[in-house]
């Protein structure tokens, strides 16, 4: 979709290996990127991006972030593996492994977390606390 609005994207049944995450090329701010690019971004403005199902994927990470979302309606990470990897040495400035930035009607449940995994954690930027279902027994805070 490159830099147009996403509405209606599954992303399911992948193996994102730990060198899906090595430099900050781009947009690369996390192993999934959903973003915009837009002279002035306002979180007040209606989403962009629609509907965006992540599910049944393993990452293999060595560093924090695995998912990074900015204005979207709709968006669940579910039933998905997140497993330790020390291919490389953490260095990404983001410290968190889900980032929701001006977020609506977000669900995280069902997901696996090895205990090596850094971080366990979830950021919500611009995005109130409850447009977040998460459910239990997964290991994420959200912070």
């Amino acid at each position: 979709f490159e830099n147009g609005p996403i509405k209606d994207a599954t992303i399911s049944n992948n193996l994102f290996k730990a060198s899906c995450l090595t430099s900050m090329y781009m947009t690369c701010e996390a192993i999934i990127s959903v973003s915009l690019e837009v002279p002035a971004f306002d979180a007040k403005n209606p989403p962009v991006h629609k509907n965006i199902k992540i599910f049944n994927n393993t990452f293999e990470m060595y560093d924090y972030p695995a998912l990074y979302a900015l204005s979207v309606d709709g968006i669940s990470f579910n039933q998905n593996k997140l497993k330790f990897s020390n291919l490389h040495k953490p260095w990404h400035p983001r410290k968190y492994n889900l980032i929701f930035e001006a977020c609506r009607n977000i669900e995280v449940k069902g997901n696996e977390i090895e205990k090596d995994v850094l971080g366990k954690n979830i950021n919500l930027l611009q995005t109130s606390q409850k447009e977040l279902k998460l459910g239990k027994g997964q290991g994420f805070v959200v912070e």
